[in-house]
């Protein structure tokens, strides 16, 4: 995985629409949280993302004492699927996803993607990612996803 190196003041995702669900996030010039000093301690990487960009917004250290900070995840839908995606990200970190039973996932998931491939459905669902530390702390972010149809 790539880290990216930027640093961006975040909003508040609150925008919803046909084509994305937003679900809330904050920065790490808004959420002090983000900042917490390692003091010596054993640490872990990973990097928030602004996710209606898909940029960096900011690096953190993060104790391991600590579970990973601001989880937010947003689904995209696109050619009958949704594409959602986790925050934060790291090479350390481990992703578990659950989606409603009638939202079909396709194909396997890795522990380690923070991406999750869902098809539509006529009714919706949900999602939700638990994000693992390297200690096993958790972090939970959950997001509905629309109705829509599968193409034919």
């Amino acid at each position: 995985m790539k880290i990216r190196p930027h640093c961006l003041l975040l909003a508040v995702l609150s925008a919803s629409s046909s084509t994305a669900v937003h679900a809330q996030m904050t920065g790490c010039d808004i959420f002090p949280l983000v900042n917490t000093p390692c003091d010596g301690q054993e640490c872990y990487d990973l990097v928030h993302l602004d996710l209606r960009t898909g940029s960096a917004a900011c690096d953190e250290k993060r104790p391991l004492k600590l579970p990973p900070s601001n989880a937010a995840l947003q689904c995209t839908q696109s050619d009958g699927r949704h594409i959602c995606e986790a925050s934060p990200q790291g090479e350390t970190l481990q992703y578990s996803w659950a989606a409603s039973p009638n939202l079909p996932v396709p194909g396997y998931t890795d522990a380690k993607n923070p991406f999750l491939v869902v098809d539509c459905a006529p009714q919706g669902g949900q999602v939700a990612v638990t994000i693992y530390s390297p200690a096993g702390l958790t972090a939970y972010a959950q997001t509905p996803i629309p109705a829509c149809q599968s193409p034919q």
